[in-house]
């Protein structure tokens, strides 16, 4: 049997690319606007049905500056997971709706108002940097960022970049039973 030629290949592998529900594996740092204190250094994003579905589940730990914003989201469970986790709820502003601290394993919680969630591992969140009511912020991670070093101030991580040179992410815009990056 012959192989294909590398353009068929390639063809091939433009398609799948193409029809990769996220697109490119993209990761934000959290900021919280209000405090002006980052929340997680390294979060991922999950939009597609299946990697909302997912979650953390099949993870058997969850590092601490890491995060998973899940786009659109009401209600987390953490059933069969096998560790506890904060839960920031979020509605389409990024204001925070709802905090749940160290949910443990093989809870449900629901945020109706909200429209999207970011889990943490467990402890990230206390009073000292969010409370309901606050505005968060993703901004393109950084390559060189250590992902063990959640909460430091904005300030203490700067660097050359001021805080009018932001790049602010939004959620993605959907409706309910709509899927993200689709429009009616």
């Amino acid at each position: 049997m012959t192989t294909p030629p590398t353009s068929i290949w390639r063809k091939m592998r433009q398609l799948f690319q193409s029809r990769h529900p996220d697109g490119p594996e993209t990761t934000y740092r959290v900021l919280n606007v209000t405090r002006d204190v980052e929340i997680a250094t390294c979060a991922e994003v999950a939009t597609s049905t299946a990697k909302r579905s997912k979650g953390l589940l099949g993870r058997t730990e969850f590092l601490p500056g890491e995060a998973l914003w899940i786009v659109p989201c009401e209600s987390v469970h953490t059933f069969g997971m096998k560790f506890a986790i904060d839960l920031v709820y979020l509605d389409r502003h990024l204001r925070i709706r709802k905090i749940r601290r160290n949910v443990p394993p093989w809870r449900i919680s629901v945020c109706l108002t909200a429209h999207s969630v970011v889990e943490l591992p467990a402890g990230t969140i206390h009073p000292r940097n969010a409370e309901v009511g606050e505005v968060v912020e993703f901004l393109p991670a950084r390559k060189n960022e250590r992902q063990n070093t959640p909460n430091k101030t904005a300030a203490d991580k700067a660097g050359p970049e001021s805080t009018s040179q932001r790049v602010q992410a939004r959620a993605p815009q959907t409706t309910r039973g709509q899927k993200p990056g689709k429009s009616t």
